[in-house]
């Protein structure tokens, strides 16, 4: 087992709900600042439960070196329910990808996949939209 790093969200208010369906996407979970905090280095692998897809936009990513890592669970598929899941024993996962998202510009994850964050050592701060489709405008 190992200490885990949380996120805590702050709703932005209507103006920029407004802003999110008028340029990105009609239909969506949240939009909210998320904050990344704790002390451990590790924010721990983990899938969503209340969105499949999160529009992200990093404003402090956690330190040069902070990644987003994605994993399977052998004998398991890729993609999971839609209901919160800790995996607490990342020695039984199998890490099939990592990226260092780009900074102050909008990606897309699908949180469904068993993801972790490491290397995190100092603030990480994003705009986070989550979705359940992907029918975006990006006007």
């Amino acid at each position: 087992e190992y200490s885990s790093r949380y996120q805590v969200g702050y709703e932005i208010g209507e103006d920029f709900n407004e802003w999110v369906r008028d340029h990105i996407v009609e239909d969506f979970v949240n939009a909210t600042v998320r904050r990344s905090e704790g002390k451990s280095p590790l924010h721990g692998a983990h899938i969503d439960n209340s969105r499949r897809w999160a529009i992200w936009y990093m404003i402090e990513r956690g330190g040069e070196d902070s990644r987003t890592r994605f994993y399977k669970l052998p004998g398991h598929d890729t993609e999971w329910p839609l209901e919160h899941r800790v995996f607490n024993n990342m020695d039984e996962l199998v890490e099939f990808d990592s990226v260092k998202w780009p900074m102050k510009q909008w990606f897309v994850i699908n949180t469904s996949i068993i993801h972790a964050i490491t290397d995190v050592h100092g603030p990480r701060t994003s705009i986070q939209i989550g979705t359940m489709d992907l029918p975006f405008k990006f006007k």
